[in-house]
C-alpha cells in the first residue's frame, strides 16, 4: 500500500478581491472583496480577480507548495512558493495581485494549492450572470423598508 502524503498546511483564510496590494508595514489591502458567489451583468468579457490565502503549518522548515487559480475546470494561473516556516504559528501569505479573467460563460472559479504531494481545495466561487439593475432595485426597495419615517414636525401652539 503506498505511503499516503499529508498536506502540511492549515489554511486559516481564503478571499477573492478586485486587487491585493502589499502594504509598507508588511500587511496586505483587500480592495473589493467578493462574498458569496460573483455575480456579473454581461458574459463578454475580463474581469480582474486577485486572491489572497493565509496559511500556518504542522510542521516547520521549508515547504514548497504551488497556487493554482481554475475557471470551469481549466487552469488560468499558477503559482510557486518556497516558505521557510520557523515557527508553527506564524503564518505565510499567498498574494496574487489583480489580472484579468476572461468570462465567457458560467462555471466555477477554484483555488487549490498542491503540497507535499497532495491538493486542497481553499476557495471555490461560482460564476453567475445577474440582472444587476433588478437587484440594485430590490436592494433599494428593502433599504426604504427598514428606514424608519422621519420625525414629524409639531407645530408650536399659541399660548
Amino acid at each position: 500500500m503506498p505511503e499516503q502524503r499529508k498536506f502540511p498546511l492549515v489554511i486559516r483564510n481564503a478571499l477573492c478581491a478586485e486587487d491585493v496590494r502589499p502594504e509598507a508595514n508588511g500587511k496586505h489591502s483587500l480592495l473589493g472583496v467578493f462574498a458569496g458567489d460573483l455575480l456579473v451583468q454581461e458574459l463578454v468579457g475580463a474581469v480582474r480577480m486577485a486572491f489572497y490565502i493565509e496559511a500556518t503549518t504542522k510542521v516547520t522548515g521549508i515547504i514548497e507548495a504551488n497556487v493554482i487559480v481554475y475557471f470551469d475546470k481549466q487552469p488560468i494561473i499558477k503559482g510557486e512558493a518556497k516558505l521557510d516556516f520557523l515557527n508553527v504559528e506564524d503564518p505565510a501569505v499567498f498574494a496574487i495581485p489583480s489580472f484579468p479573467v476572461m468570462l465567457t460563460k458560467e462555471g466555477e472559479l477554484r483555488v487549490d494549492i498542491e503540497c507535499n504531494g497532495a491538493t486542497r481545495t481553499v476557495l471555490k466561487k461560482m460564476v453567475r450572470k445577474a440582472d444587476l439593475e433588478a437587484m440594485a432595485r430590490a436592494r433599494e426597495k428593502s433599504l426604504k423598508a427598514l428606514t424608519p419615517p422621519a420625525p414629524r414636525r409639531r407645530r408650536p401652539r399659541n399660548l
